[in-house]
């Protein structure tokens, strides 16, 4: 999780350094914010304990994750009518969140993840069984995998705090977001030279 933020992060500093100033933020307008919000809470509560250890969370979890998935991405589409920048942020948003649902959606639920991958970035290994006792997001790549290229595969570094292995969807997502903190405080900046300039 924390990779995944780390650009928006960046992003926030770099832009905030530059224009002494984190009010464009304030500037931001989500569109069906409250529908993105459930659908981050049902993600967190479904995936953690004691939740994710219920036998109708094993049964239907996927499902539900799948539904939360589809709600995030439709808040997503609707604010790529946005004006400038931030519409095309928004479009990169919806381009990882697509990516990652139409592979979770092809592995029956689930994001597989490379065992090697995940090696390398945690040096432990996902048990092929994981999903019998508690419920996870992800399930162990292997032959009948589909959409192998876009699933999870790329390690995050180890000295990154709970360093994790992501998609190709969640590199685009992740730049998305970092796009959308830089357009909101940038155009707040260009706001206020705006009159000393004219």
């Amino acid at each position: 999780m924390v990779g995944l933020l780390a650009p928006s992060l960046i992003a926030l500093l770099a832009a905030g350094l530059r224009t002494r100033s984190f009010a464009g933020l304030r500037q931001l307008r989500i569109h069906w914010w409250p529908l993105a919000l459930a659908a981050i809470g049902v993600q967190l509560v479904l995936h953690n304990p004691p939740v994710n250890q219920q036998p109708w969370a094993l049964e239907f979890g996927p499902a539900i994750w799948v539904t939360s998935m589809a709600a995030m991405l439709a808040v997503v589409i609707r604010n790529i009518l946005q004006r400038g920048l931030a519409g095309v942020a928004f479009a990169a948003a919806a381009l990882g969140l697509s990516l990652n649902l139409i592979v979770v959606v092809a592995n029956g639920g689930y994001m597989p993840q490379s065992a090697d991958a995940r090696f390398a970035a945690r040096g432990d290994a996902l048990s092929p069984d994981a999903n019998v006792t508690e419920l996870y997001n992800i399930t162990v790549a292997g032959p009948d995998t589909r959409l192998g290229l876009f699933t999870d595969i790329i390690p995050q570094p180890r000295w990154l705090p709970k360093a994790n292995v992501l998609s190709i969807g969640d590199v685009i997502l992740s730049l998305g977001m970092a796009g959308l903190v830089l357009t909101s405080i940038g155009s707040r900046s260009h706001q206020r030279r705006k009159p000393a300039d004219s």
